[in-house]
């Protein structure tokens, strides 16, 4: 669960970028702190993600050296994520063993030199703003709780990740219109791609999720937003190589929803219903209070 938790995290980084839109009655004075609330699924075609990899590679080195310094910093896992009020079970599942992961900051100062002279070599006539050399943005992806359940039946595992939402740090006066601009407005963007970033309104508090195998739906936990992709065996002529059709997803039953300041994961056998993972979401909250 901490890989889905990390991949949820680092993703946030590109709903701050990608997703800001104009919204009537703004202030000149934009947040500071971008927390992720809510997520969207984002719809096109992978193979996308795949030229738009190509294209940037042969746009020149994309070492980190060149656009700027990152710095990190391990950070403890606290009381707030709840770890004595786990239940013994869920369902039919019993608790095994629970852990905590340690959360990281990112601290990115951008040199905009380089980034800019990269994304002139692409063709762009979008830069991004000189205000931003220098200046460090704080990505927080908190600590996690996670925690292993058992069916002891049927040998099934039912695996739990709670964390509170990540957030962006921007520094005052920086114009993240400008950025999300020269982001969008680059030449190699795929269209459909472009049209999927664009589409993202709510730019302080959404994570924008891919759904490459097009199984995906966003959900409400009894008012909670949230995302259940179900699960799918992989096939057997697959289960030894390793290989995945381009677009198609195999795997376990997931559902992740936001309630109250926390993420939450839970990660079922692929052949979990939506009702089951419905069911079970509902007593772990129950446990939490809500």
């Amino acid at each position: 669960m901490r890989r889905y938790y990390k991949w949820i995290a680092a993703v946030a980084a590109v709903a701050i970028f990608f997703g800001y839109a104009p919204a009537r009655g703004l202030a000149s004075q934009f947040l500071s702190i971008f927390r992720v609330e809510r997520v969207q699924l984002l719809h096109f075609d992978p193979a996308d993600v795949a030229k738009l990899s190509e294209a940037l590679h042969a746009g020149g080195d994309l070492s980190i050296d060149n656009f700027g310094r990152v710095q990190t910093r391990s950070l403890p896992a606290g009381p707030e994520l709840g770890e004595g009020q786990l239940p013994g079970a869920l369902g039919g599942y019993t608790l095994q063993k629970t852990g905590t992961a340690s959360g990281t900051l990112v601290m990115i100062t951008p040199d905009v030199e380089g980034i800019n002279a990269f994304l002139a070599g692409l063709g762009s006539g979008v830069l991004m703003p000189a205000e931003l050399d220098g200046r460090t943005f704080k990505l927080t992806m908190p600590p996690a709780l996670y925690a292993c359940y058992r069916d002891e039946k049927t040998g099934k595992e039912l695996n739990l990740s709670r964390s509170p939402a990540p957030t962006l740090e921007v520094p005052p006066g920086v114009d993240m219109a400008a950025v999300r601009q020269a982001l969008l407005a680059l030449p190699i963007l795929p269209r459909d791609l472009k049209r999927a970033l664009e589409g993202i309104e709510d730019w302080t508090r959404t994570l924008p999720v891919p759904d490459f195998g097009g199984r995906a739906e966003e959900i409400a936990l009894d008012g909670a937003p949230g995302i259940f992709v179900p699960g799918r065996e992989r096939p057997a002529d697959r289960k030894t190589s390793g290989e995945m059709p381009e677009g198609e997803y195999y795997g376990p039953t997931i559902m992740l929803w936001y309630r109250h300041g926390i993420w939450t994961v839970l990660e079922g056998d692929f052949d979990l219903s939506k009702e089951e993972a419905f069911a079970l979401a509902r007593q772990l909250e129950a446990a939490y209070g809500r």
